[in-house]
């Protein structure tokens, strides 16, 4: 029964690997198009909507879990936007 659970979560964890890869080439293009433009990495106004309804997706027992992974999901993306500019564009 363990081994079955856990088999399951590597294969979502799988997944999560490949949907976090596309998001990631997504912010790049976002990167470049705030270059461009001079915009900040930084939106914390689209944050807060992004964070208001994906919690609302949620279970409201997972809603705080659901805010807390994508603070990080936030925090990899500007990081690696900013990499991003700094050594391709």
């Amino acid at each position: 029964m363990l081994e079955e659970e856990r088999k399951r979560l590597d294969e979502i964890d799988g997944q999560i690997v490949e949907l976090i890869v596309k998001r990631l080439k997504i912010a790049e293009e976002i990167a470049k198009v705030k270059n461009d433009n001079g915009l900040s990495i930084c939106d914390t106004k689209r944050e807060e909507e992004v964070l208001s309804r994906l919690k609302a997706l949620a279970p409201e027992e997972f809603s705080g879990y659901i805010a807390t992974v994508y603070r990080d999901i936030f925090y990899i993306s500007k990081e690696h936007q900013r990499e991003y500019i700094k050594n391709v564009l």
